[in-house]
């Protein structure tokens, strides 16, 4: 199972310090929780296997940025990544309201990748 954590919804400050604290202040965390579920569900499941037991993955949705948000961001998600392994950890950046299931898809159907964080270019995930 794959959670998708949505924070496109926020206001972001626009300086990427402050930005990169409050991603640091609350979302590391809820991560976090993902992952010691993961871990705890997989013990669980090791016993009475149930694939919804436990998250294979957690997806990070945030609001595009400026470029000046790039390196904080990939920081972040590739260490979350590294943290929670073997669960996945990867990011989206797309605008509030934009619709990113065509880039879920691809990355609940991709096992092998972590650490990545995606930016959509405003057009690539419009229905048709």
């Amino acid at each position: 199972m794959i959670a998708v954590l949505e924070y496109r919804g926020w206001g972001w400050p626009d300086n990427p310090l402050d930005a990169a604290a409050e991603f640091l202040r609350k979302c590391v965390p809820e991560v976090r929780e993902y992952a010691d579920m993961s871990g705890l569900a997989a013990d669980i499941a090791a016993h009475h296997p149930t694939p919804s037991d436990r998250y294979d993955g957690v997806i990070i949705a945030l609001p595009h940025a400026d470029y000046t948000h790039e390196e904080w961001r990939q920081s972040a998600i590739r260490q979350l990544a590294r943290e929670c392994a073997p669960m996945l950890v990867n990011g989206i950046a797309a605008a509030a309201g934009e619709n990113i299931r065509p880039v879920l898809d691809y990355l609940k159907s991709a096992p092998g990748v972590t650490g990545q964080m995606l930016r959509t270019d405003g057009n690539s995930c419009t229905d048709r």
